[in-house]
């Protein structure tokens, strides 16, 4: 019997990309940094496009942090963030190129 052989969209180390980009959404910006710097990873662009985004992401994530001390403001904004960050790693994970308002636009 022959092996039927299927056409799969991973790279070389066996990710998908779409597990990339939900691992580079869910964990920035430390996950991003990582895929950016595996050689194999650099050469697809669906995983380079959600590691960017996403690192992105994260500083901004990072720097919004300086005003989570204010009462409300802060922590709406903590929320939004993380509420942000898993839309897109749905998004990605669903094999949908996401593109975050403001950050998707600086990347390109």
């Amino acid at each position: 019997m022959a092996e039927k052989k299927t056409e799969t969209n991973q790279t070389k180390k066996g990710m998908d990309p779409k597990v990339a980009g939900l691992l580079a959404w869910l964990f920035c910006p430390i996950s991003s940094l990582i895929f950016m710097l595996i050689e194999d990873m650099k050469q697809d662009k669906t995983i380079q496009h959600h590691a960017k985004q996403s690192l992105w992401y994260g500083i901004i994530n990072i720097a919004a942090m300086a005003i989570i001390w204010v009462p409300c403001i802060g922590w709406l904004i903590g929320v939004a963030f993380l509420v942000g960050r898993l839309i897109f790693a749905f998004q990605a994970y669903s094999g949908k190129e996401v593109k975050v308002p403001v950050i998707g636009d600086m990347i390109k």
